[in-house]
């Protein structure tokens, strides 16, 4: 039973079995009846007007918490780069202390061929076919239940939507804390440091989960720029199925149009405030072309409605590691530098000498980019002529 009723102050009016987004409460002989599959949200504790509900405390830890447990998320059968990312990122906090690395996965017809070579001890992966399709209760059920069994000292989701799905669920279960899209992670005295920026990107803030386990973080795709570590070491795999039946069921899928992939592109021409209309994105989106760049842009642009949001580049957009950034008319914020600390090369144009962009460049020139611009490619073209 996952919840404490006081029959003496239930009043049978049914308020919680309103509240039950499960349906697992009914009413008989004028009392609520907790049914099976209770997921202890709270939800019909909170809305009891009489306080006839309550949850039971946690259970102390049966062990202490030691380790890195990653969520590994897959597309079908492919891991997504963002898993990889914290998977390095967990083996050099690790490496110090000689903690294990685990893995945690959910799905339906993964490989075991999946986990060769990422360099876990173990990986737990939910193979249901409850997850053919994605059912955010159900994968944090599982999750919890891993955690459960490995007690881990931290454990880290890629900032994905399905990540910030499931995060949450399982911090509320362990009543723990979550800091959400981190950009830099390290240890201090054991505990594990979370970066991430606030006040909109004036300061970067660390935050400490010092008490409760596991230490939780979402991480932002392609911010983390740790040296993979290949392990030909065959990880243990202990598959399980679903905790138990999901309540959500899907309708249905409609695929999201797809716009140009500026996370993997390899040179980007990058633009910001100097293009204020639909007129100016459209030529410098003709100039990437020509360049055989793809386009991307700052905030300003997807807030005007100028560019779309998979297209921008900062905290509240993309990461991306090009081998060449052309950045045009960009002031050079510290949400938008977030997004570009991977890029090996970055060449700024912008009319402000004092522009915050040029302390990120590798080299920068200042001008009028409707000038300057068109007078390169003429020039690389006459080159390549």
């Amino acid at each position: 039973m996952a919840l404490i009723f006081d029959a003496a102050r239930c009043t049978g009016c049914g308020a919680c079995v309103r509240a039950c987004p499960f349906g697992v409460l009914s009413l008989a002989g004028g009392h609520a009846v907790e049914g099976e599959g209770c997921r202890a949200c709270g939800a019909c504790v909170r809305a009891c007007p009489h306080g006839a509900l309550e949850l039971p405390k946690k259970a102390a830890p049966a062990k202490k918490a030691a380790g890195f447990l990653v969520f590994l998320q897959f597309e079908g059968t492919k891991l997504l780069p963002v898993s990889l990312e914290l998977l390095h990122a967990a083996q050099a906090l690790a490496a110090p202390s000689g903690e294990p690395v685990w893995g945690v996965a959910v799905g339906h017809g993964l490989p075991d061929g999946a986990f060769t070579g990422l360099g876990i001890s173990q990986a737990w992966v939910y193979d249901d076919p409850v997850f053919a399709s994605f059912c955010p209760d159900a994968a944090a059920a599982a999750v919890c239940d891993c955690v459960r069994a490995l007690s881990p000292a931290a454990l880290l989701f890629g900032a994905t939507p399905e990540g910030r799905s499931i995060a949450p669920l399982v911090a509320v279960a362990f009543e723990t804390g979550l800091t959400a899209d981190c950009t830099s992670l390290y240890l201090d005295g054991g505990l594990l440091v979370q970066v991430r920026p606030a006040f909109g990107g004036n300061v970067m803030a660390e935050i400490l989960t010092r008490t409760a386990r596991p230490q939780m973080v979402t991480v932002r795709p392609g911010v983390l720029h740790y040296p993979a570590k290949p392990s030909a070491r065959p990880p243990r795999i202990l598959r399980r199925a679903a905790p138990y039946p999901t309540a959500l069921r899907p309708l249905g899928f409609a695929p999201q149009e797809q716009t140009g992939d500026i996370a993997g592109a390899k040179f980007l021409l990058a633009i910001g405030n100097g293009a204020a209309s639909k007129e100016q994105v459209a030529l410098f989106r003709g100039y990437a072309e020509r360049l055989g760049a793809a386009l991307a842009s700052s905030r300003a642009l997807v807030e005007k409605g100028l560019m779309p949001l998979s297209e921008q580049i900062g905290l509240s957009g993309k990461a991306v590691a090009p081998e060449l950034l052309i950045a045009c008319g960009i002031s050079g914020s510290v949400q938008f530098c977030a997004g570009i600390g991977g890029a090996k090369r970055i060449i700024a144009i912008n009319s402000d000498p004092n522009a915050p962009i040029f302390s990120a460049a590798h080299e920068y020139i200042v001008g009028d980019m409707y000038e300057l611009l068109p007078a390169l490619l003429e020039r690389l073209e006459g080159t390549a002529g």
